[in-house]
């Protein structure tokens, strides 16, 4: 193993650890590691980038009406995904409806499941749920429903 300049260990060797050493240098430690597994390519593993947390009651929505600002709150979705952490995102419903400002603060992922906690910044009034749920174009390989 080799140790790259930026300090992160790299278990792919120097030449891809330098590869991508200049678009992540700046970053937050945290967000090092993230972009260095995005970057990773290891038996055949796969991961999956997210912009937002778009969950179910099952997967740890709790109603916009009992969030509370400041609190944090778990998280459980299938498969391996990366979320940035500390960078405010939206919340939404598996309908697409966003009904507040969060920001993951913790993420453990392993066994095809990704657990988190996210953190409440500002819970949306009816209208900005509106207004962000209008403007909110999903994914093109997600379902509405």
């Amino acid at each position: 193993m080799e140790r790259c300049r930026s300090g992160l260990t790299s278990m792919l060797g120097k030449h891809v650890c330098m590869k991508v050493y200049h678009e992540f240098e700046s970053r937050p430690l945290r967000q090092k590691i993230f972009i260095k597994l995005l970057n990773t390519k290891s038996m055949g593993a796969t991961w999956s980038q997210q912009g937002c947390l778009r969950i179910s009651p099952d997967q740890g929505l709790v109603a916009r009406e009992d969030l509370q600002v400041g609190k944090e709150y778990p998280f459980k979705k299938t498969t391996h995904r990366l979320y940035s952490l500390d960078v405010p995102m939206v919340l939404f419903t598996r309908k697409w409806q966003a009904i507040a400002s969060v920001i993951i603060t913790e993420i453990t992922v392993g066994h095809n499941i990704t657990k988190g906690i996210y953190k409440v910044l500002k819970v949306y009034s009816d209208e900005e749920v509106r207004i962000v749920s209008q403007t909110t174009i999903p994914y093109e390989g997600s379902s509405i429903e």
